[in-house]
């Protein structure tokens, strides 16, 4: 797996975390790195590996990525996440930035996951389990988890409400059924094909 561009959110996995910098900054090459910087902002210039523990398997698996942040399901079923975690969108509990990917527990270990399409712009995230139920967590705050009962209720005068903008950890969405084949993400909304 390999990973490059844009690093501010440590999208990449190499375990820099960098900041915005100032417009117009001569961008810089880091000594030692495949890095280039600006004041406090990094760009990965040639393609380099996340940093994985030594144990995990990563030659094989699907990937996915959202607006700032990246996802490896392995091909022994396990996801990883890594980058910006402000909405919760990397499902590990917490709002935490992971500059280096980290194994999501709150998913089932199950190589028939899969992983969205699309998404580059989206601050949640959803897999298809293999039985075709959902599992989701992140921004939720217009609806892009889903009609469920844990993320938004109506009142008697019909307004939904919401507990919170954001679900920090992965959880099933029931409330978007077991017949499901593939589930895309755009910024504030998602694409959902049910199985025929």
């Amino acid at each position: 797996m390999l990973a490059w561009g844009r690093d501010v959110e440590s999208q990449c996995g190499g375990g820099i975390h960098s900041t915005y910098g100032a417009v117009g900054q001569v961008i810089e090459p880091q000594p030692g790195t495949n890095q280039f910087c600006s004041g406090t902002i990094c760009v990965v210039m040639t393609p380099t590996s996340p940093i994985f523990p030594a144990d995990v398997n990563i030659t094989a698996g699907q990937i996915a990525v959202a607006r700032d942040s990246s996802y490896l399901l392995t091909a022994a079923g396990q996801l990883w996440a890594w980058g910006a975690n402000y909405q919760g969108q990397l499902g590990d509990g917490t709002r935490t930035e992971r500059s280096v990917p980290q194994h999501v527990g709150f998913y089932p270990e199950d190589s028939r996951q899969r992983l969205p399409h699309g998404g580059s712009s989206s601050n949640h995230m959803m897999v298809v389990q293999h039985d075709g139920s959902i599992m989701g967590s992140g921004q939720t705050g217009e609806g892009q988890l889903g009609p469920d009962p844990l993320v938004s209720w109506r009142d008697s005068a019909g307004v939904t409400h919401r507990p919170s903008s954001s679900m920090l950890h992965a959880m099933a969405l029931p409330a978007l059924g077991a017949d499901n084949a593939a589930v895309a993400r755009g910024w504030v909304h998602t694409l959902l094909v049910k199985e025929q």
